[in-house]
C-alpha cells in the first residue's frame, strides 16, 4: 500500500467508478502514485492499495464498509511505501538530485593469488542520517491518518530526502548501512504496535496494563497530528482501536476502554504551541468527557508504575452503571453521534473557578477550585477560557485516589509522609511493629489525594429514557483535591475530623450522574 501526504488528487467517486473499473489513465495518476506502482513492480508484487483510488470517496456506505477492513489491509500488507519526502501526492519520490561530487572509482589488487583485482567506489555521503529529521519531522508524519498506517504495517519503506529507510517492528535500517541517528529515549513507533506487544513476553498481571499504556501513548502522539477533516478524529484512529480491542478483550467507548475508564478519563489538554488557544470541535464529534472533542495535545495522568502495574496505593473512586455510544456508521470505533456514561460515585459541591497567574511546565495554567472562598484544589480547564467564573451547580466528581501513610506525632497534626502503602495494610503493619518491639507512640495516619473531574450542569445531550433520570453534567476540566478536603471521602456520616470540612457542602456525597 502507498502512504503519502495529503493533497487534492483525482479520486474514485460514484460518477467515476465505472471508468475506474475499465482503466485509470496514467496522466490522471499523481506522480507519487506512479512512483509507488513502479516500486511495487520492482518488488515483484502484483497489487497495490491506494485509499483515494480504492475507496469511493463520496459514498459514506463504501467508506464505512472499507474502513471496517482497513486494519486487515495494514497488517496483512507485505509493506507500506511511505512517500516521506513528498509534501503532496503530486511530488514524486524516486528522482534524486545528482550528487555534487560524482562517484570516484579506485582500483585495487589484493595480495596473493586467491582473489581477483577489483574496484572501490567512493560516494558522497548524505550529510545527515537523522531519522528524526528525515522521517519524524516530515509533512507525511504530521498527518493524522498516517499514524495507524505506520503503526499497523509490518514494515515501512520510507523514501526520505536523499536516503531510503526501512522500518520494521524491531529496528530501523538505512540503505547504505550507516548508523541511524535518532532519539534513543524513544523506541521505534512500530515497537509500540499491538502486534508487537501481543508477541512480547508479558506476564498475566502486566498484560492489560501494557496495552492500556500503549493506547494512551498512541493517543498522545496522534493528537499532535493534523487532520484535513475535523470529523475524522475518531475514524483516523479506529483501526488501531480495532486491533487493541481484540487484544484487550475490552469495549471501546469514544476513544476510551470500558475496563480502564478510571485512568482514561483523567486526561488534560495542552495548547499545540505555547500561547495558542485550544479549540473544541465546531460540531459534535465526541462527548465532553472524550479527548476527541478537542483539537490540542493530550496528556494522560496514569497511575501505572514502571513495571506496568497499577500503583498499589491507587484506587478507583466510582463505578460504571451504564454506557451508551452510538456510531454514525457501521464502524463502531469510528465517528459517534451520541454518547453518555452513567456513573455512580462521590461528588463535592464547588462554587467558582479562579485562574492562577503561574504556569506548570510552560503548558498548563493552574486554576483554583473554590467553595465559599475555601480552596479545594488546583486543576486545569479543557478550554482555558476563564479568569474567574461562578458556575451554579459546579461539581467535583472523584475518579482516582491515592493513599499515602505518614506518622503523626502527638503534638503535630501534619506529620511526614512515609512510603506509600496499600489500603488496609495498617493492621498488619501494627502487628509486625508490636512483635518487633517498635515504639508506636506515633500514630499512623493516611493522607489521601483525589483526582477529580470538574463538571457543570447541562441540559444538552439526548440520553433517551433512563430510570430515575439522574442529573446531566458535562466535563470542563480536572482538579486534584488534597488534604484536608480529601479526608472526608470515606466518611458516610457527614462528620469529619477536619474543621475545614465541617459544613455539608464540603463533604463528599454519593450520587449517580449522567456524563454527556
Amino acid at each position: 500500500m502507498i502512504s503519502s501526504a495529503t493533497d487534492q488528487v483525482r479520486t474514485t467517486t460514484t460518477n467515476s467508478i465505472a471508468d475506474r473499473l475499465r482503466e485509470i489513465p496514467a496522466h490522471e495518476i499523481p506522480q507519487a502514485f506512479q512512483d509507488a506502482m513502479s516500486v511495487t513492480r520492482l518488488l515483484g508484487l502484483e497489487y497495490i492499495w491506494i485509499d483515494s483510488l480504492c475507496i469511493i470517496q463520496d459514498s459514506p456506505d463504501d467508506w464505512a464498509r472499507e474502513a471496517s477492513k482497513m486494519h486487515r489491509i495494514y497488517t496483512d500488507a507485505y509493506l507500506t511505501i511511505a512517500a516521506t519526502l513528498a509534501e503532496s501526492a503530486h511530488d514524486g519520490f524516486l528522482r534524486r538530485a545528482p550528487p555534487v561530487y560524482p562517484p570516484v572509482r579506485m582500483p585495487y589488487a589484493p595480495a596473493g593469488q586467491q582473489a581477483s583485482p577489483g574496484f572501490f567506489y567512493f560516494l558522497q555521503r548524505q550529510s545527515s542520517s537523522d531519522f528524526g529529521d528525515l522521517v519524524e519531522a516530515t509533512v507525511w508524519n504530521s498527518r493524522g491518518w498516517t499514524l495507524q498506517e505506520r503503526v499497523l504495517s509490518p514494515r515501512v519503506l520510507h523514501f526520505a530526502r536523499g536516503l531510503l529507510f526501512f522500518e520494521c517492528r524491531s529496528s530501523v535500517r538505512v540503505e547504505d548501512n550507516r548508523p541511524v541517528f535518532w532519539n534513543l529515549k524513544a523506541l521505534p513507533l512500530l515497537s509500540m504496535s499491538p502486534w508487537f506487544l501481543s508477541h512480547a513476553q508479558v506476564g498475566a498481571d502486566t498484560y492489560l496494563a501494557k496495552h492500556y499504556a500503549m493506547w494512551y501513548n498512541v493517543v498522545g502522539r496522534y493528537c499532535k497530528r493534523n487532520l484535513t477533516q475535523s470529523a475524522d478524529k475518531l475514524p483516523a484512529l479506529s483501526e488501531i482501536a480495532q486491533v487493541t480491542s481484540r487484544l484487550l478483550g475490552d469495549e471501546h467507548l469514544a476513544g476510551f476502554w470500558k475496563g480502564d475508564l478510571h485512568q482514561g478519563l483523567l486526561w488534560n489538554t495542552i495548547p499545540t504551541r505555547l500561547g495558542n488557544s485550544i479549540q473544541e470541535a465546531a460540531t459534535y464529534r465526541a462527548p465532553s468527557w472524550s479527548w476527541a472533542q478537542f483539537d490540542s495535545y493530550i496528556v494522560f495522568d496514569t497511575f501505572v508504575t514502571s513495571n506496568n502495574v497499577l500503583r498499589p496505593d491507587a484506587f478507583a473512586c466510582f463505578s460504571l452503571v451504564d454506557a451508551v455510544v452510538e456510531p454514525t456508521t457501521s464502524n463502531h470505533m469510528g465517528a459517534v453521534c451520541r454518547a453518555w456514561l452513567k456513573l455512580k460515585g462521590k461528588v463535592m459541591h464547588a462554587c467558582h473557578i479562579a485562574k492562577e497567574q503561574y504556569s506548570i511546565g510552560n503548558h498548563f495554567y493552574g486554576y483554583e477550585i473554590l467553595q465559599q472562598d475555601i480552596f479545594l484544589g488546583t486543576g486545569t480547564l479543557d478550554l482555558r477560557n476563564c479568569s474567574k467564573i461562578d458556575v451554579p451547580g459546579l461539581l467535583l466528581f472523584a475518579v482516582m485516589g491515592q493513599k499515602f501513610r505518614y506518622e503523626d506525632s502527638d503534638d503535630d497534626d501534619t506529620g511526614e509522609i512515609e512510603n506509600a502503602g496499600r489500603i488496609g495494610d495498617d493492621d498488619d503493619d501494627d502487628d509486625d511493629n508490636k512483635s518487633a518491639g517498635v515504639d508506636n507512640t506515633k500514630k499512623k495516619k493516611y493522607y489521601k489525594r483525589l483526582d477529580c473531574l470538574v463538571l457543570e450542569p447541562t441540559s444538552s445531550g439526548n440520553i433517551g429514557d433512563i430510570k430515575d433520570n439522574p442529573a446531566k453534567y458535562r466535563r470542563i476540566g480536572t482538579v486534584r483535591v488534597e488534604h484536608p478536603h480529601s479526608a472526608s471521602f470515606d466518611d458516610d456520616t457527614a462528620t469529619s475530623a477536619s474543621s475545614a470540612a465541617a459544613t455539608t457542602n464540603l463533604m463528599w456525597h454519593e450520587r449517580e450522574i449522567i456524563l454527556v
